[in-house]
């Protein structure tokens, strides 16, 4: 499903608030229809009054293997890379963005995954977690 729960929003959006309350870039790992995306920009950039895309202070990066799933909530994000986020991972440089408009962007303050460790073999999965760490 390319989205997930409303009983996974809150103690998602919690957690994040709580360890990571003041991120200004963060990657958003399987994106499906966007809404983590949506969660982020609702209440870390426009709770803030900034609703202009134009002044956004956080970026947001999607990583999504599904093309179909693009919508409008996607104008959320700064930029969705379609693909395998297991073979894009392996193949940027440490520190890399997969934003192609900004190649170099140091890490990300927060990576969310929520609902995609299970589409690979576990063997991919703990590597990816693996590359998500360093």
């Amino acid at each position: 499903m390319p989205f997930s729960g409303l009983d996974c929003i809150l103690p998602v959006y919690n957690v994040i608030h709580e360890k990571c309350p003041n991120w200004q870039t963060y990657l958003d790992i399987g994106s499906g229809t966007g809404q983590w995306g949506w969660v982020q920009r609702t209440w870390f950039e426009f709770q803030d009054g900034n609703f202009d895309k134009k002044t956004w202070k956080r970026k947001i990066v999607g990583i999504e293997g599904f093309e179909a799933y693009r919508n409008p909530t996607w104008e959320l994000y700064n930029y969705v890379a379609i693909g395998n986020a297991f073979d894009m991972l392996k193949e940027w440089p440490k520190g890399a963005d997969p934003d192609p408009r900004n190649p170099f962007l140091p890490r990300y303050n927060l990576c969310t995954m929520i609902e995609v460790l299970e589409h690979f073999e576990k063997s991919q999965g703990i590597e990816m977690l693996k590359m998500l760490k360093d």
